[in-house]
């Protein structure tokens, strides 16, 4: 795999999506080798997939223009039905990170560039509520671009990976260029902190996920070669 565009963890079990084709990777957490793969119908869907995310035993992939894929684990080599949910977001919206919220049981989608009428300054990260299967018109959280730079020193943000902590309520948000880096944001929206990425390590982080144990895992384009797969320990390990 050349490039992992979304990681989707649960358990012990990681899960990679590919960009551009509808394939999904199932990863051993330590060597990094492909345990199985398995496609996205029949005729395996191609689009520009940049988040992967599991609930439950459902499995969703969202692209850059805000189209849900929905779907159930496959074995290995097998092609999986799928349903699509148009959520309403653009192309120019582009979505880069996708992850499922259980306390409000529904799914968050970070907007790399454009987000929203009136929002200039912000980047935007929308809710889409799984009762109601329709995205909420309102962003979940706006970040000041203003406040990152001023307060935390982050002077390029966009966004390309979002996760929930595995056993906290906070949500931490993965961006590239101009890092690389991750910032911590509260279930209110407050910006808690920003962590710097080390950039011989992170050539360009795409995607982001947790494991048991409270691992934090990131995914790199390979940009060429084989995509990195870095994993954080919590300091009390």
């Amino acid at each position: 795999m050349t490039e992992i565009s979304g990681l989707a963890g649960t358990g012990n079990r990681i899960f990679a999506i590919t960009d551009e084709v509808g394939i999904i990777y199932e990863l051993d957490i330590n060597s990094g080798n492909i345990i199985k793969k398995f496609f996205l119908g029949k005729w395996t869907a191609e689009e520009d997939f940049e988040g992967l995310t599991i609930f439950d035993d459902v499995f969703v992939a969202v692209t850059s223009s805000g189209d849900l894929y929905f779907f159930k684990e496959g074995s290995n080599d097998q092609s999986v039905d799928y349903d699509i949910i148009n959520t309403g977001l653009k192309s120019k919206n582009n979505v880069e990170g996708l992850c499922y919220d259980k306390k409000t049981n529904s799914l968050l989608l970070a907007c790399k560039e454009f987000a929203g009428k009136d929002y200039d300054g912000y980047r935007a990260v929308y809710s889409f509520s799984l009762e109601s299967m329709e995205l909420d018109n309102d962003p979940r959280f706006l970040i000041s671009l203003k406040m990152l730079k001023k307060n935390f020193d982050v002077k390029d943000f966009y966004p390309s990976g979002i996760v929930k902590h595995s056993t906290g309520n906070s949500f931490f948000i993965l961006y590239s260029k101009g890092g690389p880096g991750i910032i911590e944001i509260s279930e209110e929206g407050e910006i808690i902190g920003a962590t710097q990425l080390n950039s011989k390590n992170h050539r360009q982080p795409e995607a982001i996920t947790f494991i048991k144990d409270d691992i934090l895992v990131i995914a790199d384009e390979g940009a060429g070669k084989s995509a990195a797969i870095t994993k954080y320990y919590p300091e009390n390990n």
